[in-house]
């Protein structure tokens, strides 16, 4: 990469999630720091643990900051296919569950078929995602 092209401020993210890694490494601390990342870092969570590598982009990046700074009280206004039921309905409810087993979560779509596919979805990573699995026993 050139010099005096910047990198994009997940492109950074990115190179610090390299160094903490590892850091970690040299102190046999992966799964601890990875824990950490995938409890605090939406962006980490979604394409690192649970595996959603299509939203390794700049525009998701973006978004999973945003709702990550401030969550609740605002009505999501994205275009369609903007990665918003992937990091608000799916991603933030598993890290908001990862954060808080007892929590309560309610999943509500305009039919119930949708609603149920998304519950599915986030079970399915609880139950078969092996990475999360080994980081949240």
């Amino acid at each position: 990469m050139s010099e005096f092209v910047k990198k994009t401020v997940r492109e950074q993210a990115i190179e610090g999630y390299r160094l903490m890694m590892e850091e970690a490494l040299k102190r046999d601390e992966v799964d601890l720091v990875t824990r950490e990342l995938a409890l605090n870092d939406l962006f980490f969570l979604l394409v690192y643990v649970l595996g959603v590598d299509f939203a390794n982009n700049d525009w998701v990046f973006d978004r999973c900051r945003e709702v990550q700074a401030d969550p609740d009280g605002h009505l999501d206004l994205w275009f369609r296919e903007g990665f918003k039921s992937t990091a608000i309905t799916f991603a933030l409810s598993i890290k908001d569950i990862l954060n808080d087993p007892n929590i309560t979560i309610g999943i509500f779509s305009f039919s119930r078929p949708i609603a149920k596919a998304f519950m599915r979805q986030i079970k399915w990573q609880f139950e078969q995602n092996q990475k999360l699995k080994d980081l949240f026993p």
